[in-house]
């Protein structure tokens, strides 16, 4: 059905992490994620908005690395391991899916990064690897200060700050956007997105 619209709704209750031990796992888990909703229309035209947000192209990058990043559900509980190892794996691998979009964008550079903020040392990691400072990243910091780590919809939070920049700057019509966000297995997830006005 291509002239269908569709309802993507993400909705995480991260506070189910939360466990009363000394473990660090627990204790990063409980003070870095945020429960969360956040909702989007993917249709065939421009709904009558004042900007439309284009999927140009995408790449998922598999690391394995179950052991860094896994939920679990067991007796005790919804339980989640997190390894300090993880933004070490991200920064080795980002380069890579940056780059494979990147030649799809026929040699645009990226005016936002919209990176899933999934912690501080996450972020750093991104940064080091693809050479962004901190303002270019500004959203996903805002995002992670203001909301902590939501999972699926944090890097919705940090698109929807991108949106607002790009309607109030009156010197873009467009705007490219690279996105990236990840999960457990280790599961890199990046999109090249093209804001039009």
């Amino acid at each position: 059905q291509p002239q269908a619209r569709i309802l993507i709704i993400c909705a995480e209750s991260c506070t189910l992490h939360f466990r009363k031990t000394a473990e660090a796992d627990d204790l990063l888990s409980t003070v870095l994620f945020g429960d969360g909703a956040a909702a989007l229309i993917v249709a065939p035209d421009a709904l009558h908005l004042p900007y439309s947000l284009d999927w140009v192209a995408q790449h998922a990058t598999l690391v394995h690395a179950p052991d860094e990043m896994s939920w679990q559900l067991n007796d005790k509980g919804f339980e989640m391991k997190l390894s300090q190892e993880v933004p070490l794996y991200l920064e080795k691998h980002i380069a890579g899916a940056y780059r494979s979009l990147m030649e799809k964008s026929k040699g645009k550079k990226p005016d936002y990064y919209a990176i899933h903020p999934g912690g501080k040392n996450i972020l750093k990691a991104f940064q080091r690897a693809m050479e962004l400072s901190d303002d270019q990243i500004r959203h996903s910091y805002k995002v992670l200060r203001d909301f902590g780590n939501m999972s699926s919809p944090t890097v919705l939070f940090v698109l929807d700050e991108i949106q607002r920049d790009f309607l109030a700057d009156k010197s873009l019509t467009e705007a490219w956007v690279f996105s990236a966000a990840f999960g457990p297995g280790l599961t890199i997830e990046t999109a090249l997105l093209k804001l039009s006005k």
